[in-house]
């Protein structure tokens, strides 16, 4: 166990889970009991994979409050982009209960853990894809090293054993029949270049709320896409910013509903 994280994490667990319930949900899952873990709010237990970065996205998302801030709406439908093993999915459900997620993961491994850590909740529906702009193949490696929580998709030319096939948000609102999304949530490791440099004209006026981990510290150029399809969609939108996540409110798309 680190010294140097040791306390600044025992800490932000009492701080989050109170004086007695932080410290003991600490211990059990830095001594390497990381599964059927219990947290205090969520209602259902969940499990992380010994060994791999998969703690690093439950202190991330669910020990900072990654998700955790004044929603101007209740949401009816959440689509969770790059949703790893599917801690944002029930943090959301935890919020929004009533709430129907979709959640895409393109790894393989991440998917199936997915699978498992949300089987026991209602009204989810996932995907083994890579969102995208356009239907293409895709290769999933961990290209800058980060572990299970940064897998990269990369466009190849020819469909490989371990190759996944892309999905677009126009093709989710056609599967599941959807006129808006309420929340939009995108964690998916520089893809979001790809997904905002085109073919966003018909879905995204139709967004009511984006959450996004932009990755420009990792590849310079991957949010300006972002952005500019923002000016040049929405006339009124609020930003903010909470920890890694930038967030927008479709204004318009919040008064007219």
């Amino acid at each position: 166990m680190s010294t140097k994280n040791f306390l600044p994490e025992f800490f932000r667990f009492i701080h989050r889970f109170g004086i007695m319930k932080g410290p003991l949900l600490f211990f059990k899952i830095k001594c390497g009991n990381q599964k059927n873990i219990k947290v205090p709010g969520i209602s259902l237990r969940f499990s992380l994979r010994k060994g791999t970065s998969d703690y690093n996205t439950f202190y991330q998302t669910i020990v900072h409050n990654q998700y955790f801030f004044n929603y101007p709406i209740k949401p009816k439908l959440i689509i969770d982009g790059g949703a790893n093993i599917g801690l944002a999915s029930i943090i959301f459900k935890s919020l929004f209960p009533d709430a129907t997620i979709i959640a895409i993961e393109p790894d393989k491994e991440n998917f199936e853990q997915l699978n498992r850590n949300l089987m026991p909740y209602s009204k989810i529906h996932t995907l083994n894809n890579g969102i995208w702009n356009k239907k293409t193949i895709l290769q999933v490696t961990d290209k800058y090293y980060f572990g299970k929580w940064g897998m990269v998709t990369e466009e190849i030319n020819t469909k490989t054993e371990n190759s996944i096939s892309t999905v677009t948000i126009d093709e989710i609102m056609n599967l599941y029949h959807l006129d808006s999304i309420d929340i939009l949530k995108l964690d998916i490791e520089t893809a979001e270049r790809e997904l905002f440099t085109s073919g966003y004209t018909n879905w995204l006026p139709k967004v009511k709320i984006i959450i996004i981990e932009l990755h420009d510290s990792v590849c310079k150029g991957t949010a300006m896409p972002f952005f500019k399809a923002i000016v040049e969609t929405f006339k009124n939108y609020s930003y903010y910013q909470l920890g890694e996540n930038t967030i927008i409110v479709n204004e318009d798309q919040i008064k007219n509903k």
